[in-house]
Order: C-alpha cells, then structure tokens, then sequence
C-alpha cells in the first residue's frame, strides 16, 4: 500500500522508479521532426507501423525512455541502440546496474526503472485503463488459472471487468519480468491468494507489488527478486519531457540525480 514517506530514490542503494506519462495525441507532428534522434533500428521499426496511433505511441515512449536512462546516467540522453532477449524485451547494450520496462493502455504510459548497487533487479510493468470490457470472463476462461476464472465468477457481474484487469497487470508484469510473452503462460500461474509472491514458469519465483497512480485503472510491477522500495512519480505530460528535447538545460524532475522528484515511497515485499 501507499506510504507518506517523501524519501527520495537516491537515498537507496536498490530501488525502483515508476514514471507515468500522459502521451501526445497522434496529431502532434512534431514526433516525426524527433525520429531522427532515435538509433536506425528504432527508426525502421517506427517506419514500419502503418497504425499511426501505434507509430506516435511507439516515438514518443522510445524518447521518454532515452531520456529517462539519460538522467539516471548523468547525461541528458541515451544513444547507445537496446540489445533484445528472447521474447523481445529490451535492455540496456552493456553490463548496467540500471534495468527497465515500459507499458501503456491508452493515452497512457508507464516507464520502470530498477537501480541495484548489487545484482540487476530484472522487472516488469503493466498497466490497464479501465473500459467496458463484456468479454472478460470468456478471455479469463481462455487464459487465467483455474483459480483466477473460480475467484471471477464468485463476483458479480459488474465486478468482474475490473478484477479481471486487476488480475492481469499482475500476471503480465510477472511475465515481464523474466522477459517472457503471455501467450501459454498466463495460466501456469495465479496472482489470487498469493501475497505477491508467485512461481512463474521454469519453476521462476517472482514478487510483485500492485501500485497506486492517479488514474482509472490498474498497474503493478514485478520482479524475479524480493522488491525493494518502489517511488512513483505524479503522473506527467509527455510535454514536459519533449521540452527537454528542444532545451537540454529543461529539468524533466523525474529520475532526477539531484533528486528533487515528489515520488513517494510503496511498501515493498520482502
């Protein structure tokens, strides 16, 4: 649950950041002019989505995210191109205490960062914005353990939409977390009774933490290790970072060394 401890991240040695951001409407053509400030890969990727939605979504997370990675190391932006697991889930190009993850639903998006003086702290973020969702016990019954879809049709009905999303964004963070895809693997596992702790697939133990951020829905984060304490920052304007792109001296305030953020603190599970 949320605490009033106003510490700040840098007063950890591990710890986790959360960041949420309010992304720019698809219009805002200015995304296109900063393209080119992402690595080739990145680039074609963006060049490759014929959803312009998707195309926007996908620049304007990619830039908060190399910003973000900047601050943290003592830069104002992070070049180097991403290296790609398995499933897909990007990393940093070389050996770094710093670990990250991103998620969006709407307009919204959710940037993670871990910082570890010792071993990396691998995790995982989700987030859902809650909508009418009439087919959330038919989506449950294909995916979700048995004692997810037994704990769903206790409730009724109009309880049912939103406890499935609850339910999902901590799975899907969980899987995340060991850079896995959901599909086959939702229901090997259950996030009903377990405390925040989980055994994901390969016998992976997991630990996650649902968060409290000031918008209509649900998010969690996720880590193959105990949490250690997580901040989350007042939720942004992907503007103000933007800002940063045409004036480098702009303070974005999150992740910031000096630490000024007003992130607070969430109980960790240990």
């Amino acid at each position: 649950m949320a605490s009033d401890d106003r510490s700040q991240p840098r007063a950890f040695s591990d710890h986790i950041q959360v960041i949420p951001v309010r992304l720019l409407p698809a219009g805002a053509n200015e995304l296109e002019d900063w393209l080119a400030k992402l690595p080739s890969d990145e680039i074609s990727d963006a060049q490759r989505m014929r959803n312009a939605e998707a195309r926007h979504r996908f620049i304007q997370c990619r830039l908060i995210l190399r910003l973000l990675l900047g601050k943290l190391m003592g830069d104002n932006w992070y070049a180097p191109p991403f290296e790609y697991g398995a499933g897909g889930k990007p990393t940093l190009s070389a050996p770094s205490p710093v670990q990250f993850n991103i998620a969006h639903s709407g307009d919204l998006a959710l940037f993670a960062v871990s910082h570890s003086a010792g071993l990396p702290i691998q995790i995982g973020v989700d987030i859902e914005c809650i909508r009418s969702r009439p087919n959330s016990m038919k989506l449950a019954r294909r995916f979700f353990h048995p004692n997810e879809i037994a704990h769903l049709e206790s409730l009724p009905d109009d309880r049912r939409g939103p406890e499935f999303l609850r339910i999902w964004v901590c799975k899907e963070a969980c899987l995340k977390a060991i850079g896995s895809g959901i599909a086959g693997n939702l229901a090997s596992f259950s996030a009903i009774g377990a405390s925040g702790h989980v055994i994901l697939p390969n016998s992976q133990p997991a630990c996650y933490q649902e968060l409290s951020i000031a918008i209509r829905g649900y998010a969690a984060v996720a880590s193959t290790r105990p949490l250690p304490p997580i901040f989350i920052d007042p939720l942004r304007n992907a503007r103000d970072f933007f800002d940063r792109l045409r004036d480098p001296d702009h303070g974005s305030g999150a992740c910031n060394s000096s630490g000024s953020s007003s992130s607070h603190s969430v109980a960790s599970c240990d």
